[in-house]
């Protein structure tokens, strides 16, 4: 199976931020984020028989910070998509929240 899991507010708690923010603060704010540990632990047990792909809305300027904490919180990972399309609404067929992802 292949997994796709958003960064902020499922591995690590949602950030108030946006694209007018400085380079510097946003890379301040993604290096001080709390991760979501239960999250990471169900990530990396599903990394050995899966494929996991991280995505964001983060921008590419903020790709070595964003692996930085990935590496710093153990996450494991096949790759990670920068850029997502920003919006207010995701619609997917195939959306699980943070709470079924943990208890499936």
């Amino acid at each position: 199976m292949k997994y796709i899991i958003d960064i902020d507010g499922v591995i690590c708690r949602k950030l108030k931020w946006t694209i007018g923010d400085s380079y510097l603060r946003a890379k301040k704010m993604f290096k001080s984020i709390k991760p979501n540990k239960k999250v990471i632990k169900k990530i990396n047990e599903l990394f050995e028989d899966h494929v996991i792909i991280l995505h964001t809305s983060r921008l590419w300027h903020d790709y070595d910070v964003t692996v930085a904490w990935l590496d710093v919180h153990g996450v494991k990972y096949d790759q990670l998509i920068m850029a997502k399309p920003l919006g207010d609404v995701y619609v997917d067929d195939k959306n699980k929240s943070v709470e079924e992802f943990l208890n499936e």
